[in-house]
């Protein structure tokens, strides 16, 4: 799977309205579109690193074809090695697969890593029945075992694929679940190909009395040539059935490297050789380690560039809410100085409120006083004019005569008065005009003396 950690541009463009900064540049995100090798369409380059490792692995085979009968020097400890990193690396295919599997809902993926664990299940008794591998005559009956757990191990794996094939054929038409299933489904898949393995171990080790006898010491007789070729040809019909589906996604790509690693060890180590321990016999299972390796070491690159990308769009994570964060300080402290002005505004507003309707309530009151001030003059024109009257009618006593004048001054106060008031609701223009203070306070001193008794002095 191609590391080149793009991004789509929607994903940009929430990041960029959510921030107000420029899209996530398109090189520097993982693709949600292109996340698993089971659903990422192989492309122009894909192939191209297929077509190599598919050529290497073809001219070594036909390099080794000429040779494989040349007996090479028996290595006891060759067969517990080589099937204990099968185990490895099939074990860890099969758990990678499941997880997959379980993520993603898909049968065909769950049936694929039945399929491994299948090849875990058979090589276990495989490798514990092949003579001097940790036993003379091996522990689960020797060569004739050996052979046939050889056949139902390379003849079965290539059925799980063909199976694998198909489904992902119907559910690439369907449309892939789009949420992941619960554990039962892989529980139920690892005990039926448990049951499936010792079920097929156990008919292996009835070599005589059900199945035919297909070793001659260390050689093959005509029928094992013939066994071991049905499990070459299901090979290639595994091969035929991934090439003719009609999208091939990365999975499926390294897959056809695979079996076609597969055939070539089977020809190798089964068809063209002479017995074991000859060149064929290693060569070939060179080719199975090989062949096991592909998919686990495409998956292990899978693996690491998720985990890059995942690394790289936490950091443009980490960076986005950085920024984010700078900008909310920023726009807080905005927000701080837009407010601190609001409430000046609005305590300005407030005051010219009150100012305005104080200025109400004295033009109101203006407006109350002046009437009252032109009701009250009108009274004092008839005050005065009856204090005129009765003065020119006084006889003279001089006291009669002092009272009638003080009522014609507090009249003409009072008048005086009633102009202030005029003048104070704007009713009459004011006219300033100069004031004798001692006469005045003379006049005010009479009237008050009259007022408020003989108990209090004024000075």
């Amino acid at each position: 799977m191609p590391n080149d950690g793009t991004v789509s541009q929607s994903g940009g463009g929430f990041f960029a309205e959510l921030q107000g900064s420029p899209p996530l540049d398109p090189d520097s995100a993982p693709s949600p579109r292109h996340q698993f090798l089971s659903t990422e369409l192989a492309d122009r380059n894909d192939r191209r690193r297929a077509l190599i490792v598919l050529a290497l692995s073809a001219a070594g085979f036909v390099a080794a074809v000429p040779f494989a009968q040349v007996m090479l020097v028996p290595v006891s400890a060759f067969i517990p090695a080589y099937e204990a990193a099968l185990i490895l690396i099939s074990a860890i295919t099969a758990l990678m697969l499941f997880g997959q599997a379980r993520g993603s809902g898909s049968t065909a993926l769950l049936v694929l890593a039945a399929g491994y664990l299948y090849d875990v299940f058979l090589i276990i008794p495989h490798a514990l029945s092949f003579p001097g591998a940790f036993a003379p005559g091996g522990l689960l009956g020797g060569g004739q075992t050996t052979v046939w757990l050889f056949c139902f191990w390379h003849g079965g794996f290539p059925l799980f694929v063909i199976a694998y094939a198909l489904l992902d054929a119907r559910e690439a038409r369907r449309g892939q679940p789009s949420r992941g299933s619960d554990g039962f489904p892989v529980a139920l898949a690892i005990v039926l190909t448990i049951v499936l393995a010792v079920a097929l171990t156990l008919l292996a080790t009835q070599r005589g009395a059900i199945l035919p006898i297909l070793m001659d010491g260390n050689s093959q007789l005509p029928v094992a040539t013939a066994a071991l070729a049905a499990t070459w040809i299901l090979g290639l019909v595994a091969i035929g059935v991934l090439w003719l589906q009609r999208r091939h996604t990365v999975l499926d790509l390294w897959l056809m490297v695979m079996l076609c690693a597969w055939v070539f060890d089977i020809a190798l180590s089964a068809v063209f050789n002479h017995q074991r321990f000859d060149l064929g016999f290693y060569v070939g299972r060179g080719y199975g380690l090989l062949a096991a390796s592909f998919v686990l070491g495409m998956l292990l690159i899978e693996v690491g560039g998720l985990h890059s990308r995942l690394a790289t769009a936490k950091a443009l994570l980490d960076d986005y809410a950085h920024r984010l964060e700078e900008r909310v300080r920023a726009r807080t402290a905005e927000l701080a100085v837009a407010n601190a002005t609001l409430l000046a505004e609005t305590d300005e507003r407030r005051k010219a409120e009150a100012q305005l309707h104080q200025a109400q309530k004295m033009e109101a009151l203006g407006q109350l006083t002046g009437g009252l001030a032109h009701d009250f003059n009108n009274h004092l024109g008839i005050i005065i004019g009856n204090l005129d009257l009765l003065g020119e009618r006084a006889g003279r006593d001089p006291e009669e005569k002092e009272l009638i004048e003080d009522a014609l001054a507090a009249a003409f106060n009072g008048a005086d008065l009633t102009r202030r008031l005029l003048a104070f609701a704007r009713r009459q223009p004011l006219r300033p005009a100069r004031v004798d203070t001692n006469q005045l306070i003379g006049e005010i001193t009479k009237l008050l003396s009259r007022t408020l008794g003989e108990r209090i002095e004024i000075g």
